[in-house]
């Protein structure tokens, strides 16, 4: 079953394991501004939450779901 939402495509990609923007982009085939907009209002309502870490080439960011998004995305 898909979801209907674009946001609830992008939780339903990030419970299968993208975490990065550039995986969402690649599996969901959506325009980067598209999915930054809605990354954003998904962060404001506290489904996702944004982590900077320090990785070997730089700092990279990773987006995970909350609790709240798991439960937003299954019910």
């Amino acid at each position: 079953m898909t979801p209907q939402t674009k946001d609830m495509q992008v939780l339903g990609i990030m419970h299968q394991g993208a975490n990065t923007f550039d995986k969402i982009q690649r599996n969901l085939k959506i325009d980067s501004k598209e999915l930054d907009s809605i990354l954003q209002q998904l962060e404001k309502r506290d489904l996702i939450k944004v982590i900077q870490k320090q990785g070997m080439f730089g700092p990279k960011i990773e987006i995970y779901s909350t609790d709240k998004g798991f439960k937003e995305y299954y019910s």
